[in-house]
This record gives structure tokens, sequence and C-alpha cells, in this order.
């Protein structure tokens, strides 16, 4: 095994990182920006360090093949850690999503990072590297796409 370490990054002009941090941690809108279908918790309040988030590759999927998000640190409005547990992957998975701030008053401006650290088979390390930034490529696209200046 080795350990992989993948990151994604983008500033984003115009935009409030309230409103950025409510998007991309409100679990209802994590199907609109992660390369998962459907995704969801146990609770009613907002999640928290110690909640799992169950994240599902495809609409209807059974529980028993959800990849689990199980929150480790939770800094409100700038980043949340989970450690990624999928099934049949018997290695540590994390996933850390941070919103910056930038800009002032008028000229408010926001960033967010999406970083992926692991431990895979040594010969397929290059496949994971390449596959993992395509996915993070696209989320920030998603994310983009959602937070257009209003």
């Amino acid at each position: 095994m080795t350990e992989i370490s993948v990151s994604a990054g983008q500033r984003m002009d115009g935009v409030d990182p309230a409103r950025l941090w409510a998007f991309v941690a409100n679990p209802k809108n994590i199907s609109d920006w992660a390369p998962v279908r459907a995704a969801g918790f146990i609770g009613t309040e907002v999640p928290g360090v110690g909640h799992t988030l169950f994240l599902h590759r495809r609409r209807g999927a059974r529980n028993e093949r959800a990849w689990r998000c199980r929150i480790q640190a939770w800094e409100a409005g700038h980043r949340v850690t989970c450690a990624l547990e999928t099934p049949g992957a018997a290695t540590e998975q994390r996933l850390e999503l941070t919103v910056g701030t930038h800009g002032t008053g008028d000229h408010p401006a926001a960033s967010v990072r999406v970083a992926y650290r692991g431990d895979v088979p040594r010969l397929l390390a290059w496949f994971y590297r390449r596959r993992i930034a395509q996915l993070e490529r696209r989320a920030i696209r998603r994310i983009l796409g959602a937070m257009v200046p209003t």
C-alpha cells in the first residue's frame, strides 16, 4: 500500500463565504456537487463531530453498500474533516472540505478546497490519483455552478 494525497481548490469572487458554506455543508446538497447520487444522515440537527453521513453511489442502493463519512472535525463556516469508510476497503481514507474567506465588505470572495488522503494499492496509485483528481475538479465545477453570484 502507498499513501496518496490529492486536492483541488478554487477562489470565487463575488461569493459570500457563509452562502458557500451553507451549500457545501448541508447534507441535502451533497449529491448536487459530490460524486454521489444520494446522501443522508441520522438526526435532525446540522451534522457535527461524531455524526455519520451515508453516501450512495446509486439511487436506491441498500444502506449496507453505502459509503460512511464519519465526521471527525467540524469548524462551522470553515472546515469539515471526515473518515471515509467504503465497502471492501480496509484502508483509512480521509476527506477534508475547506471554505476560505477573502475580500472585504462590498467585494466578498470565498474559496473552496477539497482534499483526499488515503492508502491505495501501490500498483494502482497512479490510477487512483488521476481518478480522484478528476472527481475533485468536477466537484469544484459543480460548486462554482451553484454559486453563480446573485
